[in-house]
């Protein structure tokens, strides 16, 4: 059985997932800017560089 704590880390390592692939799909395919994809996806524009550099397609 998958402790409560556990369950919670997974559920956020899929959602950051989930969440880097939908700005890298952005920025590379459809070229938004940062601030477009931030202000389309709700988040701060700080945390899509932070998924962008982290992913390793920075410019």
């Amino acid at each position: 059985m998958i402790a409560a704590s556990e369950h919670q880390t997974r559920r956020e390592l899929l959602v950051r997932q989930a969440q880097t692939e939908r700005v890298l799909h952005l920025f590379v395919s459809e070229k938004w800017s940062t601030w477009a994809i931030a202000r389309h996806l709700g988040m701060p524009e700080r945390e899509v560089c932070a998924l962008i550099d982290d992913s390793g397609w920075g410019r």
